[in-house]
């Protein structure tokens, strides 16, 4: 995590030269060579980082301001930056799906347990619920008890 807040630390610092290069260059003062290095070495620091819109934006910062002769060099890194972000949110997705998945069945099964605990005993719901009769109740409360059991299996079997 240290690693990662410096990284940050130098992709703000590089960020303010690119800003304060930006201001000199319009007052005639600067080149363009300076804020281009600027917005490059905050795109690598942000990248370094994870934060991979902040450098895809520092990285077209720099392509925005270079001479033609250093816009390859750049259009290359943005293109090595979107398959590198590529291949670390596929890995985030696949991730996130997987854990979604394996609890959906666990939620469900709790979801249908539940309830089905407070219709099969009807001294805990009276004669409220919808004016259910005590057969009606228990009907209700053993197919929801089936579910909860279906979806328990289910998530038990997703989980090896």
């Amino acid at each position: 995590m240290a690693t990662k807040d410096r990284y940050i630390e130098r992709a703000k610092k590089y960020e303010s030269d690119a800003s304060s290069e930006r201001m000199k260059r319009f007052r005639g003062v600067s080149s363009y060579k300076k804020l281009v290095d600027a917005y490059e070495n905050a795109g690598e620091s942000w990248k370094d980082a994870g934060e991979f819109a902040k450098a895809e934006r520092a990285y077209e910062m720099a392509l925005r301001y270079s001479p033609e002769e250093d816009k390859g060099r750049i259009k290359g890194k943005l293109k090595n930056l979107g398959l590198e972000k590529t291949r670390t949110l596929s890995f985030l997705t696949g991730l996130k799906k997987g854990l979604e998945k394996k609890f959906v069945f666990a939620f469900l099964s709790l979801i249908t347990l539940i309830p089905a605990l407070l219709f099969v005993s009807f001294s805990l719901t009276g004669n409220i619920i919808l004016g259910l009769t005590e057969t009606n109740s228990r009907w209700i409360g053993i197919c929801l008890f089936v579910c909860g059991l279906i979806f328990a299996l289910l998530y038990s079997r997703k989980k090896k």
